[in-house]
């Protein structure tokens, strides 16, 4: 909190005292500033609808239909999508298919078992989702039985990554890097270069990363004290820690993205408890919006992603939004499908190059 104060000086009227000199004046501080309160939003109530450039205002229900993708470059991907996805869809990489959306607005379909990649890195019946796009469109990365398989969308060309690391969980992409970090199952968490394969320990587990809008790894903690920002350096050499000035009532595990000012965060492990947002100011040093949503059984959520300085976008069970955390608007963009099918619960997956 920024605290001014000011005081009172004479002037050219003051009236002088009976020793000669500036009668004193009483002196006037000013009310030290209060931070104004946050805007508070529920990611259930919208406030209206937005267009959001080439996102698509309705996401189909199947892939059926769609044409087989071709690696394209001249139009890089703006987003990848499974529109449901349970574990009894099948075996093998043959049960995979995940719908492209270019930036020139055109959907096709990429069947995962046309690319050539080795059976027994299929990663098992576990849902894998449309998998994590790099910030170019070009890459895609997928969770796989050892290490991470890794697209060329422009060439069709297939890596696997961190072999003989063991299985991985999830996959992250730095902002406007072609550096991932994979939540290694049996090891530590590996960051690794595409497509050179260079690889490193990440200093920060992959469920608890963040950036900084310069592109730095950060992560936000718990303390006694409450919510602290830690940043780090290359080598993933810890280069501060800085109090965030307020209580955060989340988990431990805790993933961060930021865009201009803005750093937004949020707690995987909440419980049963209700899920706070907040987004807060890195210059002003103070919480900008707070987003709030139920825990309750059956609702996913997935944050995508900043789509600019001032709007994020949240994925849920039928809607994709984003949200504003300075005025608190929460518009709806697109309409997603629901996650379950016929009394069965499933997963609806969409991931943005961001």
């Amino acid at each position: 909190m920024l605290i001014v104060a000011a005081t009172a000086g004479c002037t050219d009227d003051d009236r002088s005292g009976a020793e000669g000199g500036p009668t004193p004046q009483p002196q006037q501080s000013t009310p030290a500033s209060v931070a104004p309160e946050p805007v508070v939003a529920r990611l259930d109530t919208p406030t209206g609808q937005a267009r959001l450039g080439p996102i698509p205002q309705q996401f189909p229900t199947s892939l059926d239909g769609m044409p087989p993708y071709v690696p394209k470059r001249s139009h890089p991907a703006l987003l990848v999508y499974r529109p449901y996805e349970s574990p009894s869809d099948g075996s093998g990489w043959a049960s995979e298919q995940i719908g492209i959306y270019s930036r020139d607005g055109e959907w096709a379909r990429l069947d995962l078992s046309t690319l050539g990649i080795d059976e027994s890195l299929w990663p098992g019946v576990d849902t894998i989702g449309p998998g994590a796009l790099d910030s170019g469109g070009r890459w895609l990365a997928l969770s796989a039985s050892d290490g991470v398989v890794v697209v060329d969308l422009l060439t069709g060309e297939v890596q696997n990554l961190l072999g003989s690391s063991g299985p991985v969980a999830g996959v992250r992409w730095h902002p406007s890097s072609t550096r991932l970090t994979a939540n290694v199952l049996n090891g530590r968490d590996m960051t690794v270069d595409v497509p050179s394969g260079v690889a490193e320990p990440s200093p920060v587990p992959m469920l608890n990363l963040g950036f900084l809008p310069d592109g730095r790894v950060c992560s936000v903690r718990q303390t006694p004290d409450g919510a602290s920002l830690r940043e780090y350096g290359d080598g993933g050499a810890l280069l501060s820690t800085r109090s965030l000035g307020f209580k955060y009532p989340g988990g431990e595990l805790i993933r961060a993205w930021s865009a201009g000012s803005q750093l937004a965060f949020v707690s995987l492990d909440n419980g049963n408890r209700g899920v706070e947002m907040p987004s807060f100011d890195l210059v002003a040093g103070e919480v900008t919006g707070v987003l709030r949503w139920s825990a309750r059984a059956g609702v996913w959520v997935e944050v995508e992603g900043w789509w600019d300085e001032n709007r994020l976008l949240v994925s849920m069970d039928r809607w994709l939004v984003a949200w504003n955390p300075s005025d608190g608007s929460v518009q709806q963009v697109a309409r997603l499908p629901r996650s379950d099918r016929q009394g069965r619960h499933g997963s609806v997956g969409v991931a943005f190059a961001l």
